[in-house]
């Protein structure tokens, strides 16, 4: 169970994040076993989405060429070639 400012931070994540709420209440498979979707269940999925944007930012930021290995320098070589 989750601590009151968790559950707190769900009305955030519903506006946040309502296309995939949408997704998740109506296509999950939890959805279509018929079972109840629980606050908890939307406040772990909002907080699995932040935590994927600041990882995304996160990379996005500390990411280079040299991180996507030698295509993207085979390539290079061809252009300047």
């Amino acid at each position: 169970m989750f601590n009151q400012p968790t559950l707190k931070k769900l009305a955030d994540y519903e506006k946040k994040y309502k296309k995939y709420f949408d997704a998740f209440e109506s296509k999950s498979v939890l959805a279509r076993t018929g079972k109840r979707i629980t606050e908890n269940d939307l406040a772990v999925l909002g907080a699995q989405l932040e935590q994927f944007e600041s990882w995304k930012t996160f990379q996005e930021n500390n990411g280079s060429a040299d991180d996507l290995g030698a295509v993207p320098r085979i390539a290079l070589d061809k252009q300047v070639a």
